[in-house]
């Protein structure tokens, strides 16, 4: 799809979506002057139809969700695009943090139908992390907030083998893997570790704890075991020691 106006945008929205009378006159005056309408032709407006604002709340962000999924069908936020959305959120006077607060199950929706397209291939290029940064300004999210949307996702195409420096995401308790105390983990590849840690669950295979995981050789290199994820698993400390004192 094309890049769209707010012109074009809004006459799709009034097509599509049941408005009140309110609703369709403030259409038709957006579609007339587009980013020109200022806050006291809206203010106007509401007075005409003797409204409180509480009471046309729900209608004006139903109409910016409606303006959101539509300019993102393409899966691209132009310039424009993001700028008109900021300008119907300042006329309409949604304060930051409403969309989350009070709409999160639709924010959630389009947000992570972006997401799902986005980590399809299980890696983020610029264009798509960029995109990314886009939707979470679109919605006024935080850090936190726009993570909590993203990490389910990442998860999920972490399973299907991705990898976490790939995603452009955070995860607390992940581990790292930059740093290892045995020269011969250092030989595991990274995509290995990230395999053994997913398949693994991130837990001791042994007795499920999560603390002081190691990666251990189920056929020691000494042996002749190698260093695919199929001979390493994850053991806690202890557990590792004891499978040691057991094998010698």
């Amino acid at each position: 799809m094309e890049e769209l106006s707010i012109k074009e945008t809004i006459k799709i929205i009034s097509s599509q979506q049941q408005l009140s009378g309110f609703g369709k006159d403030l259409c038709a005056i957006l579609y007339d002057k587009g980013n020109e309408v200022d806050r006291t032709t809206f203010k106007e407006l509401i007075k005409k139809y003797n409204l409180a604002y509480k009471e046309i709340k729900e209608e004006l962000m139903d109409i910016i969700l409606s303006y959101a999924r539509i300019i993102l069908q393409d899966g691209v936020i132009s310039n424009e695009e993001i700028f008109n959305l900021k300008y119907l959120k300042r006329l309409f006077k949604i304060p930051e943090g409403d969309f989350y607060n009070l709409r999160y199950d639709e924010i959630r929706e389009i947000v992570e139908d972006q997401l799902n397209k986005i980590y399809v291939d299980g890696t983020i290029d610029k264009n798509e992390a960029v995109h990314k940064v886009m939707l979470q300004e679109l919605f006024d999210l935080n850090y936190d907030q726009m993570l909590e949307l993203v990490n389910p996702v990442a998860q999920a195409a972490l399973r299907k083998g991705a990898i976490l420096e790939e995603l452009d995401t955070y995860f607390p308790d992940y581990p790292s893997f930059n740093e290892e105390d045995s020269s011969t983990i250092k030989r595991i590849h990274t995509n290995n570790k990230y395999s053994v840690w997913n398949r693994d669950r991130g837990v001791c295979v042994q007795c499920g704890s999560k603390e002081n995981l190691k990666f251990d050789h189920i056929v020691p290199i000494s042996k002749g075991g190698s260093n695919t994820h199929r001979n390493v698993q994850l053991l806690c400390e202890d557990c590792l020691i004891k499978r040691l004192n057991k094998t010698g």
